[in-house]
């Protein structure tokens, strides 16, 4: 056999050899991503309705620096979902969302300005926002559109 036929043969084993690592490492990040949306798909039917036909027209005056007689309420990020998903809380409470995942996340308004967009939060960093006006706001992490949230303000 001549030494370019052996080469050619060896080189078409080596590309099929790293095809195989390529789509077994893709069906595997398949197979992770599934996983986090299921768990993420736990939200009630009833609730992920109310997220998609709510009224998002009223906007908060956020105050992240509010004083400090304002209520707290606290949501956890972790395995990539937000938790409550959603969350009633008081005219003039401050929201804090801590991330617990080791994958960066981010709170996102899905109506421009209704609060301003944390920056990529960090294994245990957190954000807040003061919610002084009463309304619904959803809310979902950017680099992962599938987590969603409300926050709903009552008087």
């Amino acid at each position: 056999m001549k030494k370019s036929t052996l080469a050619i043969i060896v080189a078409v084993i080596a590309i099929v050899a790293v095809a195989g690592v390529v789509v077994a490492n893709n069906m595997s990040n398949e197979k992770n991503k599934s996983s986090s949306e299921a768990s993420s798909a736990n939200t009630n039917s009833s609730e992920a309705d109310e997220m998609a036909n709510m009224d998002t027209s009223q906007t908060p005056t956020p105050n992240a620096g509010s004083s400090d007689t304002a209520q707290a309420s606290a949501v956890t990020i972790q395995e990539f979902s937000f938790n409550p998903a959603k969350i009633t809380v008081k005219k003039g409470t401050k929201v804090t969302w801590t991330n617990k995942d080791s994958t960066k996340h981010d709170v996102t308004p899905d109506t421009e300005g209704a609060f301003t967009k944390s920056e990529l939060l960090g294994q245990n960093e957190s954000y807040s926002v003061t919610f002084d006006t009463v309304g619904s706001f959803s809310y979902h992490c950017s680099p992962h559109p599938y987590m969603k949230g409300i926050v709903e303000v009552t008087e």
